[in-house]
């Protein structure tokens, strides 16, 4: 039953990590290509810049084309060349996200199984003990 708690627990918060990490790339800045737009950048912070292709947020495949760290916050200019029908998203990078997202479920998983072996192990061997309890007692006619 613990495990089985523990499990759900595991599930409901990763769910959680990974609805947090899909609303975020929602909020992405998103330019069309070709195209011009200004994007608010705050200081001291990663970015990367993803291609969005038609349908490409219900993909898990997000692979990066470029990547900037601002020293300071403010207005950046991305200006896009190429073919139209392809949106550059801009944000923080996905992948400390996906991350953070499998990581409960991992660490879950892991204790699931350790709790799991450690009552098999303890029942077994308590049965072993009563199994030689009672064949002493019926051994010796007690």
């Amino acid at each position: 039953m613990v495990v089985l708690l523990g499990f759900c627990t595991t599930i409901v918060l990763s769910r959680s990590e990974l609805d947090h990490m899909v609303s975020s790339v929602d909020q992405f800045q998103r330019s069309a290509v070709p195209g011009t737009r200004d994007l608010r950048l705050d200081a001291d912070h990663d970015y990367v810049g993803y291609f969005e292709y038609a349908d490409a947020r219900t993909s898990v495949d997000f692979p990066a084309e470029f990547s900037i760290h601002t020293v300071e916050g403010g207005t950046y200019r991305l200006t896009t060349e190429g073919d139209s029908g392809v949106t550059v998203a801009v944000g923080p990078p996905i992948s400390q996200g996906l991350w953070l997202s499998t990581l409960p479920m991992l660490i879950g998983i892991g204790l699931g199984i350790a709790i799991a072996l450690t009552t098999f192990g303890r029942r077994r061997r308590f049965r072993r003990r009563i199994t030689k309890e009672t064949a002493h007692v019926v051994g010796t006619g007690q």
